[in-house]
This record gives C-alpha cells, sequence and structure tokens, in this order.
C-alpha cells in the first residue's frame, strides 16, 4: 500500500482538523459547570493523543480507495466513503466528551456542534478561501506561513466563541433543553452536514474553472455555520431568561410565603393580648388563690415571647423566633442545639431560604398529626470533621411524596409544589455541600453538609 501521493500539508490538515474540533469542544465544557469523571484531565490528555493518532487512518482510506478503482469508479461512492469518515469522527469525539463529563448525550451534542460550526467557518476560511482560492501556492511552498494563519484564524474566531457563549454555558443547568429544542438541534446538525459537504463538493470542483462560483459556494458554507450558530446562541439566551423566570417565580414564591408568615405571627400576638386583656380584668375580681392561678396561666402565654432564640446568628435567631410562634400555635414543640456562628459564611437570603423551607416542611407535617400524637421539632448544628452538620428532625405520618428532588409535601400552593426541597438541594450543592433525607418510621430527618469557611 502506498503512500506517496501524501504531501506534508495533508499532514497538518488532518491533525489540525482533529486539534480544533477538540479544542473547540474543550473550549465549551472544559470552563462550565458540568460535573466532572474521575481522572479526568488524565483521560483529557489520552484521548488527544489517541485522536491525533486516529485520524491518521484517512491515509490509509485513501490508499485503499486509490488500490481499488473499479470499486470506487463511481465519484459518489468515495465522496460518501469520506462523509462517514468525518461523521464517525464527529461521533466519537462527542462521546469521548461523554467519557469526561457525567451529564447526559444531549447536554453534550449542542455544545458539540457549537465546536463544529466554529470550526467549520475557519477551516472554509483559512484552507478554501485563502488556502486553495487567493494563494494557492501557500500550502506547498510556504506551509510554515500557512500554519501561521490557521494558528491566528482559529485563535480570533475560537475568542469570539468563548466570549459569546462561554457566559450562557457557566450558568448552572442551562442545557436543560425542552424536547422542541432537542428537534431543533438535530435539524441544524442535518444542516451543518449537507452544507459543509455540498458546498465543498462546489468549491472544490469549481475553484480552478469558475472561481466566483467558488467563492460564492464557500461564502454560503461560512453563513450557513454562522447562522447556526446564531441560532443556538438565541436558544441558550432563551433557556437563561426561561431559567431567570424561574428562579424570580420561585423567589416571589418566597416572598409571599414569608408575608402570610408575618401575617399569621401577627394574628398570634393580637390574640394574646387580647386574651391577656380579658385576664387582667378577671384578676380585679378573683380571690388571692384564683389570682395565683391565673398569675401562673398568664406566665404560661407570655413563655412563648421570651423563648427568642440566641444562636450567635441574626438572620437565624429571626428565622426560628418566626416559626416558634407558629409551632406554639398548632402545639408543636421545638428543641434545639445550635451554633449558629458556624452559618456566617452562608449569604441572609440563602439562610432564610434554607431553614424556611426546612422549617415549613416540618411544621407542615407535623400539623398533619392528629392532636394525640407527639409533634417534635429537633434542630441540632454543630460541626463535625471540618464540616458543617446541620439536622432538622420532625415526627411525621409516614407517608412520603415523590423521590430525590421531586419530594413532594400537601402544600396547597401546587404551582410551587416541590420547590421547598429542590431549593435547599440547590443552596447546599452552591456552598459546596450536600443534602440528603431518610425515613425513620414515624421520624423524617433532613441532614445537610457544608464545608466550613474560614
Amino acid at each position: 500500500m502506498s503512500f506517496a501521493f501524501i504531501q506534508p500539508y495533508d499532514y497538518f490538515e488532518e491533525l489540525r482538523y482533529i486539534l480544533e474540533v477538540l479544542i473547540a469542544e474543550f473550549l465549551l465544557t472544559v470552563p462550565t459547570p458540568l460535573k466532572r469523571r474521575e481522572f479526568f484531565w488524565q483521560k483529557l490528555v489520552v484521548g488527544t493523543f489517541f485522536f491525533c493518532g486516529f485520524s491518521f487512518l484517512l491515509f490509509v482510506i485513501r490508499a485503499a480507495v486509490n488500490l481499488a478503482p473499479d470499486v470506487f469508479a463511481n465519484r459518489w461512492m468515495v465522496r460518501l466513503v469520506f462523509i462517514s469518515w468525518y461523521c464517525l469522527l464527529i461521533f466519537l469525539t462527542t462521546m469521548f466528551l461523554k467519557l469526561l463529563f457525567d451529564v447526559p448525550f444531549v447536554t453534550l451534542a449542542p455544545r458539540s456542534l457549537v465546536a463544529w460550526c466554529g470550526q467549520h467557518m475557519e477551516y472554509v476560511f483559512a484552507n478554501e478561501i485563502i488556502g486553495l482560492g487567493i494563494t494557492p501556492w501557500m500550502r506547498e511552498n510556504y506551509l510554515f506561513a500557512y500554519i501561521l494563519l490557521s494558528v491566528a484564524t482559529c485563535a480570533l474566531l475560537y475568542f469570539l466563541l468563548y466570549k459569546c457563549f462561554i457566559p450562557l454555558l457557566r450558568i448552572e443547568n442551562i442545557d436543560a433543553l425542552p424536547k422542541k429544542t432537542v428537534w431543533a438541534f438535530f435539524f441544524a446538525f442535518g444542516i451543518l452536514l449537507v452544507s459543509t459537504f455540498f458546498h465543498q463538493e462546489i468549491f472544490n470542483d469549481y475553484i480552478e474553472e469558475k472561481p466566483d462560483g467558488a467563492y460564492f459556494s464557500a461564502t454560503v458554507d461560512f453563513f450557513s455555520c454562522y447562522l447556526i450558530l446564531v441560532s443556538m446562541y438565541m436558544i441558550y439566551r432563551l433557556l437563561k431568561v426561561n431559567k431567570e423566570k424561574i428562579e424570580a417565580q420561585k423567589l416571589l414564591s418566597e416572598r409571599e410565603k414569608q408575608f402570610e408568615q408575618s401575617k399569621e405571627a401577627i394574628a398570634i400576638i393580637n390574640r394574646k393580648s387580647h386574651d391577656l386583656k380579658h385576664q387582667i380584668r378577671a384578676l380585679q375580681e378573683m380571690n388571692s388563690n384564683e389570682q395565683q392561678k391565673a398569675f401562673q396561666d398568664v406566665e404560661k402565654s407570655l413563655m412563648i415571647y421570651d423563648s427568642s432564640f440566641h444562636t450567635g446568628n441574626e438572620v437565624l435567631d429571626t428565622i426560628l423566633t418566626e416559626k416558634a410562634l407558629v409551632a406554639e400555635k398548632n402545639h408543636i414543640r421545638i428543641t434545639s442545639i445550635i451554633d449558629g456562628k458556624l452559618l456566617s459564611f452562608i449569604d441572609k437570603m440563602d439562610l432564610y431560604v434554607l431553614f424556611g423551607n426546612a422549617l415549613d416542611n416540618a411544621l407542615e407535617a407535623c400539623e398533619k398529626l392528629p392532636s394525640d400524637q407527639d409533634k417534635v421539632i429537633s434542630i441540632h448544628i454543630s460541626k463535625e470533621q471540618g464540616m458543617c452538620s446541620i439536622q432538622i428532625e420532625n415526627t411525621f405520618d409516614g407517608k412520603l411524596y415523590g423521590e430525590g428532588e421531586d419530594l413532594l409535601t400537601s402544600k396547597q400552593n401546587k404551582a410551587y409544589h416541590g420547590y421547598g426541597y429542590s431549593s435547599i438541594k440547590e443552596i447546599a450543592k452552591k456552598y459546596g455541600g450536600v443534602a440528603v433525607h431518610e425515613a425513620k418510621g414515624n421520624l423524617f430527618v433532613l441532614h445537610i453538609l457544608l464545608p466550613v469557611k474560614k
């Protein structure tokens, strides 16, 4: 099998193609919050070398085509072989990303599409328009200059690609594509393949005889990829807006819930004040023994207002005191051992959402219990092996609704059903921790572990 037909620039073109594809894919995945698999960097280096070597198999395919002219007499048969080869490379590099990142394929495929479009735009400009069209002598006589030109155009285009897409791709869970968007991706992928190979055929056929037609074809090819990039950018922008809308709805729900709880706390205080007025009037008409018993009742009624928490964290004290009023109204007992200073690194809003949701779920579960059952909420916050351990336990009826992040309660606001627990997990993840739950008979346990930040 002879390889005499291979020129030095052929080696560069094949090596350049696979490296540009891999660099573009790495550019759109590595700097983003995608979950990496074990031995990430080792796999990345080994895989890159593997693909560099694997790409040279194209020369074996070309030699095989030359050895069997009868089999490949049909020009389109030859084109089909090369199209299949490049489609195989596209598929393998995407699966390589799947080996590097522990995320669904539908998350990686759109990023790969953006990478392929960016790479092909650079190829059309540097290889076809300049390398084969304007300066056909450069590749053969001045290969080093051609390499520098390719590196410069690649660096410029990839820089623009990075500046446009990375701010969007760094958003957590931005790749949660709806079904309609997934189909749009496959449609765009089909356009890319058709545009790439169809226009390359036209360019190669007409570059010598009809250069104007060849340049026009290359321009259409370039802007086809550009339109796909613009479409993908708009899709990610819409996903960002949709995510911000959901976050705003969740925040609004939290504010409404806080408002309702504040109203309830005020109602409890007003009711107690009204009761105290009547008790004071009654004291004036009682004998000494009756007055002693009445004073004890008044003291008991006032104990709830004296039970404000002093954990060392002002925000947590406010939350717990507010929830204690609701608990007292529903005859729910709260016990706590808390070192609030451990939570000083958590943002005030995050702290309110975290404990607000956790305690709301616990209160709601206790409220559903019959009056003859113990209604208890236990809160324990301490430092364990360099981690801040938050454990909230509550009695409940033993019934759970949903699992994992879809854990549901019987809240009346169905539109935000299940947001509470998912918000807890998101905040724990934000601070590098985890939130898990388990049910032990009639006891529900929420355990949150957060790295302590100094």
